[in-house]
């Protein structure tokens, strides 16, 4: 089944986001124009944790709950659409295990992972202020992604010709338990899916 989705445009100081979602087993268009291209103009929160946390608040605004393995697929999408429109090798400082999606964080681990299969809950109350870029990002990843179900996205990140994919052939088709996932792999793997438009 094919279905395009269009994302309203969000403008913040600089920042001008286009982004059309046309999927067909999994293929994504994103159209970008005038990212914030001067450093000293940009907040950035690096955190995994207040990353996550700012996710969750979101999704759960808008009704949607979030277990630990979709959340560890929604980071990993989350940093490959950052990567894509800003042309940066990262957000966050650590990788993304191969295996399970889940980041290498301990902090992180240790405040989600105890959740299981159960919905993540946090205080919707608090505002969980994570920077302009990323606010626009987790706006853009739940446009594209928010009805998703578990299978989907484990199915769109594990995909032929993407970067786990490619882990797993490299290795005889067994996941090292250690490996990472190569964070300029995925942006690479990502942005063949991003159409990026520079025009004014």
């Amino acid at each position: 089944m094919i279905f395009t989705q269009y994302m309203n445009v969000f403008f913040k100081k600089s920042l001008y986001y286009i982004i059309v979602l046309k999927i067909q087993y999994g293929i994504i268009l994103l159209n970008r124009r005038d990212i914030m291209k001067e450093e000293n103009n940009r907040r950035i929160n690096r955190n995994a944790v207040d990353n996550a946390n700012y996710i969750i608040q979101y999704f759960n605004k808008k009704n949607q709950e979030i277990t630990y393995q979709m959340l560890n697929r929604l980071m990993y999408l989350y940093e490959a659409i950052y990567m894509s429109v800003t042309d940066e090798d990262c957000l966050f400082n650590e990788n993304f295990y191969a295996n399970s999606f889940e980041i290498d964080n301990e902090e992180y681990q240790k405040e989600y992972k105890g959740y299981g299969n159960l919905p993540i809950e946090i205080n919707t109350k608090d505002d969980y202020d994570n920077g302009v870029v990323n606010k626009m990002v987790v706006i853009a990843l739940y446009s594209l992604f928010h009805k998703w179900t578990l299978a989907e996205l484990i199915s769109f990140t594990t995909r032929e010709g993407s970067p786990w994919d490619n882990l797993k052939k490299q290795n005889n088709n067994i996941i090292p338990k250690e490996a990472k996932i190569d964070k300029a792999e995925t942006r690479n793997w990502f942005k063949k899916m991003v159409e990026i438009d520079e025009s004014k």
